[in-house]
Protein backbone atom coordinates (compact mmCIF):
# COMPACT_ATOMS: atom_id res chain seq x y z
CA UNK A 1 0.00 0.00 0.00
CA UNK A 2 1.02 3.20 -0.42
CA UNK A 3 1.46 6.30 2.17
CA UNK A 4 -1.42 8.12 0.33
CA UNK A 5 -3.83 5.86 1.23
CA UNK A 6 -4.88 4.57 4.92
CA UNK A 7 -6.57 1.45 6.14
CA UNK A 8 -9.45 2.03 8.43
CA UNK A 9 -12.33 0.34 9.91
CA UNK A 10 -14.32 3.10 10.24
CA UNK A 11 -17.32 2.51 7.95
CA UNK A 12 -19.91 5.02 9.68
CA UNK A 13 -16.58 7.60 9.24
CA UNK A 14 -16.45 6.62 5.44
CA UNK A 15 -20.49 6.74 4.98
CA UNK A 16 -20.57 10.35 6.41
CA UNK A 17 -17.76 11.48 4.45
CA UNK A 18 -19.34 10.26 1.05
CA UNK A 19 -22.62 12.06 2.44
CA UNK A 20 -20.66 14.95 3.40
CA UNK A 21 -19.23 14.77 -0.71
CA UNK A 22 -22.11 14.24 -2.01
CA UNK A 23 -23.95 17.28 -0.48
CA UNK A 24 -21.42 19.73 -1.56
CA UNK A 25 -21.72 18.22 -4.94
CA UNK A 26 -25.57 18.39 -5.18
CA UNK A 27 -24.70 22.18 -3.85
CA UNK A 28 -22.09 23.19 -6.88
CA UNK A 29 -24.38 21.54 -9.23
CA UNK A 30 -27.81 23.76 -7.63
CA UNK A 31 -25.86 26.87 -7.83
CA UNK A 32 -24.66 26.27 -11.54
CA UNK A 33 -28.14 25.75 -12.52
CA UNK A 34 -29.17 28.93 -10.61
CA UNK A 35 -26.82 31.01 -12.00
CA UNK A 36 -27.63 29.29 -15.79
CA UNK A 37 -30.89 30.08 -14.98
CA UNK A 38 -30.40 33.96 -13.85
CA UNK A 39 -28.26 34.07 -16.76
CA UNK A 40 -30.99 33.00 -19.14
CA UNK A 41 -33.58 35.11 -17.24
CA UNK A 42 -31.39 38.27 -17.87
CA UNK A 43 -30.50 37.86 -21.29
CA UNK A 44 -34.37 37.13 -21.84
CA UNK A 45 -34.96 40.61 -20.49
CA UNK A 46 -32.67 42.27 -22.34
CA UNK A 47 -33.43 41.45 -26.10
CA UNK A 48 -37.38 40.99 -25.72
CA UNK A 49 -38.97 44.55 -26.16
CA UNK A 50 -42.80 44.33 -25.79
CA UNK A 51 -43.83 43.94 -29.79
CA UNK A 52 -41.29 40.73 -29.99
CA UNK A 53 -43.27 39.40 -27.14
CA UNK A 54 -46.65 40.16 -29.01
CA UNK A 55 -45.14 38.53 -32.66
CA UNK A 56 -43.64 35.41 -30.41
CA UNK A 57 -47.13 35.15 -28.73
CA UNK A 58 -48.91 35.19 -32.24
CA UNK A 59 -46.69 32.92 -33.80
CA UNK A 60 -47.35 30.37 -30.81
CA UNK A 61 -51.34 30.96 -31.78
CA UNK A 62 -51.08 30.43 -35.25
CA UNK A 63 -48.65 27.48 -34.38
CA UNK A 64 -51.66 25.89 -31.89
CA UNK A 65 -54.40 26.38 -35.00
CA UNK A 66 -51.78 24.40 -37.52
CA UNK A 67 -51.25 21.99 -35.34
CA UNK A 68 -54.81 21.52 -34.24
CA UNK A 69 -55.38 21.60 -38.05
CA UNK A 70 -52.77 18.91 -39.00
CA UNK A 71 -54.00 16.74 -35.89
CA UNK A 72 -57.90 16.63 -36.94
CA UNK A 73 -56.90 15.84 -40.27
CA UNK A 74 -54.58 13.00 -39.82
CA UNK A 75 -56.98 11.47 -37.60
CA UNK A 76 -59.88 11.87 -40.28
CA UNK A 77 -57.36 10.40 -42.75
CA UNK A 78 -56.98 7.42 -40.27
CA UNK A 79 -60.57 6.87 -40.00
CA UNK A 80 -60.89 6.49 -43.29
CA UNK A 81 -58.08 3.80 -43.79
CA UNK A 82 -59.50 2.07 -41.24
CA UNK A 83 -63.22 1.89 -42.31
CA UNK A 84 -60.91 1.04 -46.17
CA UNK A 85 -58.70 -1.82 -44.46
CA UNK A 86 -61.86 -3.53 -42.59
CA UNK A 87 -63.71 -3.40 -45.97
CA UNK A 88 -60.74 -4.63 -48.34
CA UNK A 89 -60.33 -7.46 -45.17
CA UNK A 90 -63.89 -8.82 -45.25
CA UNK A 91 -64.41 -9.16 -49.28
CA UNK A 92 -60.76 -10.83 -49.18
CA UNK A 93 -63.07 -13.38 -46.98
CA UNK A 94 -59.94 -13.97 -44.09
CA UNK A 95 -57.55 -14.82 -47.32
CA UNK A 96 -54.62 -11.92 -45.80
CA UNK A 97 -51.61 -13.74 -45.66
CA UNK A 98 -48.23 -11.93 -44.87
CA UNK A 99 -45.94 -10.80 -47.42
CA UNK A 100 -42.57 -13.07 -47.26
CA UNK A 101 -39.37 -11.66 -48.20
Amino acid sequence: MEDKYEITQDVKGQLRFLEDLEKLERKRHDEQEREMLIKAAKSRSKSEDPEQAKLKAKAKEVSSVFLHYVITNCQVHLQVMIVFFFADAKSCNGRITAKRS
